[in-house]
């Protein structure tokens, strides 16, 4: 419970422009609020790996459909290949596993009159290989697309190693249940919402959340296969003990001919499974 509620209030302290390396009991909730972001990915200019803009561009707006899907797509992601009226850009790059990708705001538009920046975007750098030259697999490449816009959904960094946000966890492909939870946690509030003023009903359903944790586990561990004998009267069965005493017989070495072998392959269930 004590990391889940690391992971949560690393959250309400996570900005875009600034994972807060000190927790903030008054820091404010920074949700996205529009319902479709357009995502534009950038083409591939590492050399040799320019034909895999298409695979990267489905990675990608899978890995957003399966955040998407988590809140019921309160949020959703189109990826897109034009800039036009983009939200968010990806690039791909070489880079060292511990710096595999990074989020961050991109100026894209500027005033002539002050030189001031007046229009950003977020960016996304994800790694598809290592500056040795070797390739990171699809599963790595996702699991950074998955971080990094758990990040831009306002998602902090876990202590779990297993959970996708865990910062140089186990690189795990998969949305863990504490992934999730979290996400459906935090959009379950207002924007601006601070941790102390979520903090009572934060604590009841993380209460909520670790007991159908155990209850599931029980029922794992209570969960067991039983056979089923069904009663059988033996004056009913004898066709059956002869066949049982035949078929010793065979195993003996007695030559039975095609009749008696062909008898033998009927099929006699004297018992059968059933499940809890």
């Amino acid at each position: 419970m004590k990391n889940l509620m690391h992971y949560i209030h690393s959250t309400f302290n996570y900005m875009i422009d600034c994972d807060a390396a000190k927790f903030a009991d008054n820091a404010r909730l920074s949700l996205l609020t529009k319902p479709v972001y357009n995502v534009y990915v950038n083409p591939v200019t590492i050399p040799g790996y320019e034909d895999n803009y298409e695979h990267y561009c489905k990675l990608t707006q899978k890995a957003l459909n399966e955040w998407s899907a988590v809140i019921n797509n309160k949020i959703k992601f189109k990826v897109q290949n034009s800039m036009m009226g983009a939200d968010i850009k990806v690039y791909w790059r070489k880079a060292k596993r511990c710096h595999a990708a990074l989020q961050y705001r991109e100026v894209v538009m500027w005033s002539t009159a002050t030189g001031e920046p007046i229009k950003s975007v977020l960016a996304v750098n994800i790694g598809i290989m290592g500056l040795d030259d070797e390739p990171y697999s699809d599963e790595e490449i996702y699991h950074l697309i998955l971080h990094e816009f758990g990040h831009i959904l306002t998602l902090g960094h876990s202590p779990n190693r297993e959970d996708v946000m865990c910062a140089g966890g186990d690189w795990n492909p998969h949305l863990t249940e504490n992934d999730k939870f979290v996400l459906r946690l935090i959009y379950s509030y207002e924007n601006c919402s601070t941790f102390q003023e979520c903090l009572p009903d934060i604590e009841k359903k993380v209460e909520k959340f670790k007991n159908n944790d155990k209850e599931k586990d029980k029922k794992s561990v209570n969960h067991k296969t039983k056979i089923k004998y069904i009663p059988h009267d033996l004056l009913n069965n004898l066709e059956y003990i002869e066949d049982i005493v035949k078929y010793k017989m065979a195993l003996q070495g007695v030559k039975l001919d095609d009749a008696t072998t062909k008898h033998f392959t009927k099929p006699m269930y004297l018992a059968s499974e059933i499940e809890d």
